[in-house]
């Protein structure tokens, strides 16, 4: 009997294993030596024509939500998601003229930069100051 049950977990577990390498096989996670790595935000502009907080945030949110979501549950995208979670429930009138806005923005710029592909980096482009986006680093 103990060896029927035996059968059965080893032969569980190595459905699970390879049920769980299909998954992440299927993912569009770029891969490094069999190791899912995470996968960066498209090059380009996310936000255009403003500098307004209350334009920005939202916006910064919204796309550091999306890549989170879709790099969980690798290390540190559960912290982008409380952030923005903890962003959205300050929004109000008195937040978009507060210093604690300020702050918010600088540490979404932070985490947004987490996701620029290898050669670039997130912020204005380098024409436009109202541009903001994924930009490949130029050299000076």
């Amino acid at each position: 009997m103990k060896t029927d049950f035996g059968l059965f977990l080893i032969s569980f577990l190595n459905d699970l294993v390879s049920t769980l390498k299909f998954h992440f096989r299927g993912r569009d996670d770029k891969r490094r030596e069999g190791e899912i790595t995470m996968k960066t935000a498209e090059p380009g502009s996310i936000s255009s024509g403003t500098m307004r907080e209350k334009d920005l945030i939202p916006c910064f949110c919204d796309r550091l939500e999306e890549l989170a979501q879709d790099n969980y549950p690798l290390d540190g995208v559960v912290e982008h998601l409380k952030k923005v979670k903890e962003i959205r429930g300050r929004m109000g009138e008195s937040y978009w003229n507060s210093e604690e806005s300020e702050f918010d923005l600088d540490d979404l710029f932070d985490a947004l930069d987490e996701y620029a592909p290898e050669g670039y980096y997130f912020g204005a482009h380098p024409g436009g100051g109202t541009d903001y986006g994924f930009w490949q680093w130029e050299e000076v």
